[in-house]
């Protein structure tokens, strides 16, 4: 071990990595945090918190996105500002950040939306399309969005948000992946 430290709860969520830095959240008593640290010495930079569940963090350009109770939030790494996007319902998945868009389960829906240079969500952008309830985190490839949820796997067009394809029999599954390559 070459450096630890405490985050003041247990870890709540998968970890990104980019630049020298580590972000992680970490739940107590009653709120969650989203945690910015050094990876060299896991000394805290920056701390974000509420009350509602914290989901793991996609990261798009400068961005650490995640989802907060009913907020997605924007955080920029390298200058520590953060925007609050409320949605009026719960973010139930970790986003999935393309290079135009962030995708995520929001309620019975997979959601779609982009974000402006400054982080916040750029006017109009926010797309729904109804999946069912326990909607599982999205994943995009080749501009097709998988996902599932209680009522079967979904495959739609990530550009009109609309389901091309369902799969009644697979239902309730994990987050879906893509796996690329031989072996």
């Amino acid at each position: 071990v070459t450096a630890e430290t405490s985050l003041g709860g247990s870890i709540d969520s998968d970890t990104a990595i980019v630049d020298g830095l580590v972000f992680t959240s970490a739940k107590s008593d009653g709120s969650e945090s989203m945690y910015l640290c050094n990876i060299s010495d896991l000394s805290v930079k920056w701390e974000y918190t509420c009350s509602g569940d914290i989901t793991s963090a996609a990261i798009q350009g400068d961005y650490i996105i995640f989802g907060a109770g009913e907020n997605l939030v924007t955080c920029n790494y390298k200058n520590g500002s953060i925007c609050e996007i409320p949605l009026g319902s719960e973010v139930t998945s970790a986003p999935f950040a393309t290079e135009y868009a962030v995708f995520f389960a929001l309620g019975d829906n997979t959601a779609k939306l982009r974000l402006n240079s400054d982080g916040s969500m750029e006017e109009d952008t926010l797309t729904l399309c109804e999946t069912g309830a326990n909607t599982a985190a999205p994943v995009v490839y080749n501009s097709l969005l998988y996902t599932v949820s209680d009522s079967g796997f979904h495959i739609l067009d990530s550009l009109n948000m609309e389901i091309t394809e369902s799969f009644s029999e697979v239902k309730s599954g994990s987050d879906p992946i893509i796996t690329l390559g031989t072996g």
